[in-house]
């Protein structure tokens, strides 16, 4: 069967391409202890940290008012924020896998756009909890008991994703609202 088109047709592709060059400039710090040398009970505890700071600049290649490429600009690099980082406190006894875990990153570039209004993903955090416990062998199987809570201080008002344009939090783009999420079951491998 053919296929007829008009007389010039027009056909729009998007061809995904190599940006111009970038520099990421950054050190991060980690720091873990898990504090076995404590008697009995508080030997399960633990925690493990780590902060990232960064600094990133980035040529994007813009178009000019017509919409032909027109140039370049600097800008800072896309999802790469300034800074971020994790603190967890930990508990790994008794069949017990516990981790209390904060985490946050500053505002990020989601996506460049031309004319500098750029779409940034502004900063975030979260308290996480996570909890498992390896019930006894039952001779037919192993299971584990779960607990997962994401974002657990969050009631609903906090966004999770936060898009707006030249990274000013007044002009929004996009917004999503999760609240906390708390999951439980149950995992077993049988022999």
């Amino acid at each position: 069967m053919d296929t007829i088109l008009p007389n010039n047709p027009t056909i729009i592709y998007n061809q995904p391409q190599n940006g111009e060059s970038a520099e990421v400039f950054g050190i991060e710090l980690t720091f873990a202890r898990q504090f076995s040398n404590l008697p009995g009970f508080w030997s399960g505890f633990g925690v493990y940290s780590n902060a990232v700071f960064q600094d990133t600049e980035a040529k994007i290649e813009v178009a000019n008012v017509a919409g032909d490429l027109g140039g370049l600009r600097t800008s800072r690099f896309f999802n790469a924020p300034d800074y971020g980082g994790t603190l967890s406190l930990t508990y790994q006894q008794y069949d017990f896998d516990i981790a209390l875990t904060y985490s946050f990153q500053g505002d990020q570039i989601d996506e460049p756009e031309e004319f500098f209004t750029d779409e940034h993903e502004q900063s975030y955090d979260s308290l996480d909890l996570n909890i498992k416990y390896d019930l006894p062998d039952s001779g037919f199987g192993l299971f584990t008991l779960f607990l997962r809570s994401t974002d657990i201080l969050d009631s609903g008002d906090k966004p999770i994703n936060h898009e707006t344009r030249m990274g000013n939090s007044r002009y929004t783009d996009d917004i999503e609202f999760d609240g906390r999420t708390i999951r439980f079951g149950i995992i077993g491998t049988f022999e």
